[in-house]
């Protein structure tokens, strides 16, 4: 797939794409997959985070990510957008989705609004051979389901104290 001088994604122009494939057998459609996705670059020089090459300070909030009815799972699409136009209007342009791997439409949301994402893996209390184990499996599972969001711009791997038991 090429896309000649792509429109790239940042924070005041979320520019997106849709890839559309369909596996055909017989005439008959067998398969379909639907992917959104953005071009961009994040990087780091002079001590600055450059998202497409130029300056960005992350405004950021910690976003717990819990909701009173469904705890882990917020309640509707409109809510996670109408928490994203507020996020903006604070002036915010991240979000740190905190500890756990947060519903697929979070992604989406922060996608098509312009706002930069870290995200971490679930947090453990004890860090023992199973739940590393445990740690890899679902940042494997992370990066296979939310790799291609272009809000995705931060990745922690340990959090807080729980990382540092690992060292003797």
């Amino acid at each position: 797939l090429t896309v000649s001088d792509p429109a790239l994604w940042g924070i005041d122009a979320p520019n997106l794409y849709r890839l559309s494939i369909a596996v055909m057998a017989g005439g008959a459609v067998i398969d379909r997959h639907e992917e959104t996705f953005g071009f961009r670059t994040v990087e780091t020089s002079d001590g600055k985070i450059l998202l497409n090459g130029k300056p960005v300070y992350m405004r950021a909030a910690l976003d717990q990510d819990y909701y009173p009815e469904g705890i882990c799972t917020p309640p509707s699409l409109e809510f996670l957008e109408d928490q994203a136009r507020k996020a903006k209007h604070l002036g915010l342009n991240t979000l740190r989705c905190h500890i756990k791997v947060p519903d697929p439409r979070y992604h989406e949301v922060a996608d098509r609004f312009g706002l930069l994402v870290w995200t971490e893996i679930p947090n453990v209390q004890i860090m023992t051979e199973k739940s590393a184990q445990r740690l890899r499996d679902a940042m494997a599972g992370i990066l296979r389901r939310d790799g291609n969001h272009p809000s995705i711009v931060c990745w922690t791997i340990i959090n807080e104290d729980w990382g540092t038991r690992t060292v003797e």
